[in-house]
């Protein structure tokens, strides 16, 4: 089965940035995540009092 290589290119990039856009929103996602637990540190330590 002969497959057009361009396609295949074109494939590839997308792919490429797809994976590319899903890092940055997973370390985006880890990003608020870390700052909604210091903020949940900080509530925490307000209640000790």
């Amino acid at each position: 089965r002969h497959v057009n290589k361009e396609t295949n290119t074109q494939q590839l990039d997308l792919f490429t940035t797809q994976l590319s856009n899903l890092r940055q929103t997973i370390k985006n996602a880890i990003k608020l995540l870390n700052n909604l637990t210091k903020r949940m540190e900080r509530v925490e330590q307000h209640l000790e009092i």
